[in-house]
């Protein structure tokens, strides 16, 4: 019997549970036609060591180049010296709400005592969902690059010293303590 090559995942996410308790895994496969589906992974000690970051995680994708393509999906958060601390992850076919909600239910049972996040992301329609429909008491924010990049394509008819003096402008604004 020829091997997929997703089929070792679960005995490597059950090895690694393992060796780092408190870990959670989950894999899913389209039984159809025996192919990868999406998958989430968050290790135990990335759970326990974000009781020490701030109490925020970034959510972006981001696309995956080599033979098998796909998404990655992640929570990030900063701790203490303002790095970057991995918290969880999915890899999916293809960014969407489904995918978004997948990651989101797994990621509410992986942080399961947390009472208040705050989110960050840019303003992709399945994460707005996902966080809406997931956490809906929780704070969601957007990062400032993507509202910058946003603008500027909004204002792309506009001369350019114009529209640059508007971005900066917006960008003052947004960082002005009042």
């Amino acid at each position: 019997m020829k091997h997929c090559p997703f089929s070792f995942l679960t005995l490597y996410f059950r090895e690694a549970g393992r060796c780092n308790p408190d870990s959670v895994f989950d894999v899913e496969v389209d039984d159809a036609n025996n192919s990868f589906k999406r998958c989430f992974f968050s290790f135990g000690a990335s759970l326990s060591g974000f009781k020490f970051c701030r109490q925020m995680l970034i959510l972006d994708g981001t696309f995956l180049k080599g033979k098998y393509k796909g998404v990655l999906l992640s929570a990030i958060a900063k701790d203490a010296r303002n790095g970057l601390y991995p918290v969880a992850f999915v890899i999916v076919r293809d960014e969407n709400i489904s995918n978004w909600d997948y990651f989101m239910n797994h990621l509410r049972i992986a942080l399961n005592t947390y009472s208040v996040l705050t989110f960050v992301s840019d303003r992709q329609r399945g994460i707005l969902e996902a966080v809406k429909n997931i956490f809906p008491h929780f704070h969601h924010s957007f990062c400032i690059l993507h509202l910058e990049n946003n603008l500027k394509n909004r204002l792309s008819g506009m001369p350019p010293n114009y529209r640059d003096m508007l971005v900066r402008q917006f960008t003052a604004c947004a960082y002005a303590p009042t």
